[in-house]
């Protein structure tokens, strides 16, 4: 006899079968002793070479404790950041990734709405939530909106 368990999984998404984005809970918080403060990271140099501006959108190459604590959690090779949105983003697709899908962890929300689109519309929203491991389909075009105050957050990505 076959025994089925119905499990309901918070915050994934399914939409036409798309994962927008889902909690990934197997993932540790991060220790508020290996994590930069705002001050901090903008202290180091931006190595976004995009179209948006640092006063909108910057990456900062993650702290070696930081790195050290992490890396252990990936079966990939992956590169670890530090992200900082300031304002608005319009939507885009993220380029240059090997995968569909990053991982965000949001050391200060700001409040922010992150939004994904198909046809020009909106189709799906979530408020991020601080200290929260997601992982996020950015080959979805999709958009930031409704911040309040500097977005941070830790990306590891392929």
């Amino acid at each position: 006899m076959a025994l089925i368990v119905w499990v309901r999984i918070p915050y994934i998404t399914p939409i036409n079968s798309i994962m927008f984005c889902y909690i990934d809970s197997t993932l540790p918080e991060i220790p508020k002793s290996v994590l930069m403060s705002l001050e901090q990271v903008e202290k180091l140099d931006n190595v976004f070479y995009g179209k948006a501006g640092k006063e909108t959108y910057a990456l900062y190459p993650a702290n070696k404790e930081l790195i050290d604590f992490l890396t252990p959690y990936f079966n990939f090779k992956c590169v670890i950041m530090y992200q900082v949105i300031k304002n608005d983003l319009k939507p885009h697709i993220d380029k240059g990734l090997r995968d569909d899908y990053k991982y965000n962890y949001l050391i200060n929300s700001g409040e922010a709405l992150t939004h994904w689109w198909q046809d020009e519309k909106i189709v799906y929203t979530e408020k991020c939530l601080e200290d929260t491991w997601y992982s996020i389909n950015v080959a979805i075009k999709h958009s930031v909106s409704n911040i309040v105050s500097p977005r941070l957050s830790v990306i590891v990505k392929h």
